[in-house]
């Protein structure tokens, strides 16, 4: 069932993003780990100065061995950030309570006084965030090519066995006689959802295993993006180091080669796209920048708004 985008004050948002931006750099400074702007952020950071004006996300990356040290932090972190003491939550299948479905690979760096619930069929909540992709080592697209379609196997098995479907769901399905949703939600219940925490410890397993690959090879890739392997799989060199760039009121990190990874993803990524193409690709079922609340606390919220 088509869901409404809910409305909420994009200035706000914009300043608790940037905020928790702020605190991810300050976590990084204090524990030495690496990181830089990635994707749509580089973009805004080169082009803007900061956030692109209709995105409405942060997207950073990590050498993988970084990355590890990340997660080792736990779920729970505290920052000092103004002068005072805060605290901030990892959100990833690694760090999260075993029974707490994430559905996706990566990290997510979050606030601890808002409330996202991305897409409605993953009963998962967080606050607003900064995305923290892994960045591998590869010795060539081909071998990024077999890595991605593993991982990428995993955990599309993993997210099916414990993605919900309503009943108006159904029923739209039946009547739009769109028999190949029908057939692969039966699956999902009565094949995929006993599996559920079988699938839940292979991928993990299998992100585990991508840390003790070695760092030897010449490329760098990040596995789990809309994009092809041959896009996003880039020269080593390309990250040896950083250069700093405003964006808001971060001085942020993008890689010293930022001009040819964007240009091998996005082409011509200086020139704007047209009016029309400037819009979110990203989901929120759900937001409340006052309130960090459950999704059974959303559920409760939601019931109580139609009635």
């Amino acid at each position: 069932m088509a869901q409404s985008a809910p409305t909420y004050d994009k200035a706000l948002y914009e300043r608790i993003l940037l905020r928790t931006l702020r605190s991810f750099s300050a976590l990084c400074k204090r524990e030495g780990l690496r990181y830089f702007l990635s994707f749509g952020s580089a973009i805004g950071a080169v082009r803007h100065g900061g956030m692109i004006p209709w995105d409405d996300d942060i997207d950073v990356c990590m050498p993988r061995e970084d990355y590890e040290r990340f997660l080792s932090l736990g779920e729970w972190c505290t920052v000092r950030l103004d002068g005072k003491d805060e605290r901030f939550r990892i959100v990833s299948l690694r760090t999260s309570p075993e029974r707490s479905d994430v559905p996706f690979s990566y990290a997510k760096w979050t606030d601890t006084t808002s409330t996202i619930w991305e897409q409605r069929r993953y009963r998962c909540t967080f606050g607003v965030f900064v995305d923290v992709f892994p960045l591998e080592r590869v010795s060539s697209v081909q071998e990024a090519q077999t890595l991605c379609e593993e991982y990428r196997r995993s955990l599309l098995q993993y997210k099916r066995s414990f993605r919900s479907h309503s009943l108006s769901d159904w029923k739209e399905a039946i009547l739009g006689a769109r028999f190949h949703d029908l057939g692969a939600w039966t699956m999902d219940v009565c094949a995929l959802r006993g599996r559920r925490d079988k699938y839940r410890r292979e991928f993990i397993a299998l992100d585990e295993s991508l840390s003790g690959r070695g760092n030897d090879g010449e490329y760098c890739t990040v596995l789990d993006t809309p994009y092809s392997m041959k896009k996003v799989t880039c020269p080593i060199q390309w990250f040896s180091d950083t250069v700093k760039m405003p964006f808001g009121d971060v001085e942020a990190p993008l890689p010293v080669g930022y001009d040819s990874i964007l240009s091998q993803i996005y082409g011509d990524y200086m020139t704007p796209p047209p009016e029309e193409g400037r819009i979110s690709a990203h989901h929120h079922y759900f937001v409340d920048l006052q309130n960090c609340l459950t999704p059974q606390q959303v559920e409760g919220k939601l019931k109580g708004r139609q009635k």
